[in-house]
């Protein structure tokens, strides 16, 4: 029964599903009306909210995989990376493309907060996503190389770090969401980091 259950789980369409199922839930309280008195502030916030938790599933994969070993669902989960990198970059297309759309009209407002501590950090977040979306595939992996990719997908941290003072940035009240989002997160990456250079030392 558990093998089985395994089975469905771990395939792509079934991650593909997961990944999806928050647009679905989001266009179900468009379509009921149920995004409040400012129905664009509230698409923005949840889109908002759907990058950073995808994003924070996608980093604790492999300090979870460092301090859980034994648990042979992280690696297999580990497959599905790229996956849910696109799909970080996607809902973050979309968090920003609702922002243009809403000050398109307003060029010389959009521009003023473009370069906004707080709207800069988004932005350069996801144009850091673009490039490792574009690359999420075997065919750029075998023409960059391994190790090339390897260390072009590492630009995902820097992402998190905007990330992070993009929520820290946004309202003076909300550094303790981005602080309990990031900061456990933080840890484990050290943790990481101490257990790779404790095995290359003893190598």
């Amino acid at each position: 029964m558990l093998k089985r259950f395994e089975r469905v789980i771990f395939t792509r369409w079934f991650v593909n599903l997961c990944l999806v199922l928050p647009a679905f839930y989001l266009g179900g309280l468009i379509i009921l009306g149920r995004t409040g008195a400012n129905p664009v502030e509230f698409i923005l916030l949840t889109t908002g909210d759907f990058v950073i938790k995808i994003l924070l599933v996608l980093l604790w994969i492999s300090p979870l995989r460092v301090i859980l070993p034994r648990l042979v669902w992280l690696k297999k989960i580990s497959g599905f990376k790229r996956q849910i990198g696109v799909a970080c970059f996607l809902y973050g297309l979309a968090h920003f493309s609702i922002y243009l759309l809403d000050h398109i009209s307003k060029p010389g407002v959009f521009v003023d907060q473009l370069i906004k501590p707080f709207t800069a950090a988004g932005f350069l977040a996801l144009l850091i996503l673009l490039p490792l979306a574009l690359t999420s595939f075997n065919r750029a992996v075998k023409k960059l190389g391994y190790k090339n990719w390897k260390k072009l997908h590492r630009l995902v941290y820097f992402s998190a770090v905007l990330i992070f003072f993009h929520l820290l940035l946004k309202e003076k009240d909300v550094y303790i969401k981005a602080t309990t989002h990031f900061l456990p997160l933080l840890l484990a990456e050290g943790y990481r980091f101490y257990h790779f250079r404790k095995n290359l030392i003893k190598l």
